[in-house]
């Protein structure tokens, strides 16, 4: 069960029953109590556990942070609750962004493209495209896909859209605002793609953006040794492919870039297989 509340003073609460499988969502105001209840019948605890973890990585995704089950408005119950290691599928890094230019981007952005070149090599099936300012990572029907809006693309939107992303400081769980704030969700499920976001925030952190990682689980991420074994041991895709390290360190990506490398402007669409 999970207890989720955001700065505007809204609040998520999700459990699931262990003897009913029945997954139930309340919805409301941490001032006036419920306004809205959602409840899903499941068939395991399996799947009610998943479903759980879902809604509550969505939760995260659009700025609600988890506190104490005691503050809940409604009663949780613990003793009747599903209680498991959050699942992989949901599982993923949330990264609330004060600043990032462009240039810092694009950086973070040239980096990643090295990692992720290497790791094709490697044998690792990944897909990579770059338009603009922004970019995206796809593996196995997964994906991380980020960027910065476009003063253009700002422009385009209603003036009431814009005065709630500048509100709540985030456009969605994929773009910054054209200021370079925001909220980016890094779905990575502990896979090969984990590496990627490590990577990329490794050298973001190394241009100057300022911005603070948290997860669904327990997770540690050095900027300046984004790889350490002690951080990694227990990521599934680190026991998955132990060796990947090395092949990091023999291309000289353990650490961040050593040479700048060049993103233009707008490449349009490059896709590795």
């Amino acid at each position: 069960m999970f207890y989720l509340t955001n700065d505007s003073g809204r609040f998520i609460a999700v459990r699931g029953d262990v003897n009913t499988f029945l997954v139930t969502v309340w919805e409301g105001s941490v001032m006036r109590g419920v306004s809205g209840k959602k409840e899903l019948l499941c068939g395991t605890a399996e799947e009610a556990w998943e479903h759980v973890c879902a809604q509550v990585a969505d939760a995260r995704s659009n700025g609600y942070s988890s506190q104490s089950i005691d503050h809940s408005p409604v009663e949780l119950d613990a003793a009747q609750s599903i209680v498991a290691e959050f699942d992989l599928l949901s599982r993923g890094i949330y990264v609330r962004v004060k600043s990032c230019t462009a240039e810092q981007f694009n950086e973070g952005l040239a980096h990643l493209e090295n990692v992720v070149r290497v790791l094709i090599d490697a044998g690792h099936p990944l897909a990579f495209r770059m338009v603009g300012n922004e970019f995206e990572v796809a593996l196995n029907g997964a994906s991380i896909r980020k960027g910065i809006a476009s003063v253009r693309d700002w422009e385009t939107m209603s003036p009431k859209g814009r005065e709630i992303f500048e509100e709540r400081g985030f456009i969605d769980s994929t773009n910054l605002l054209p200021s370079g704030k925001g909220l980016w969700r890094f779905r990575t499920q502990e896979s090969v793609l984990d590496v990627c976001a490590r990577a990329f925030l490794a050298e973001l952190n190394k241009a100057g953006a300022e911005f603070s990682v948290t997860s669904d689980s327990d997770y540690t991420l050095d900027f300046q040794r984004p790889f350490q074994r002690q951080s990694v041991q227990e990521m599934d895709w680190y026991k998955t492919f132990p060796d990947l390290l090395k092949v990091l360190e023999d291309a000289s990506l353990l650490g961040g870039s050593r040479t700048k490398v060049s993103v233009p402007t707008n490449i349009g669409m490059s896709l590795f297989l």
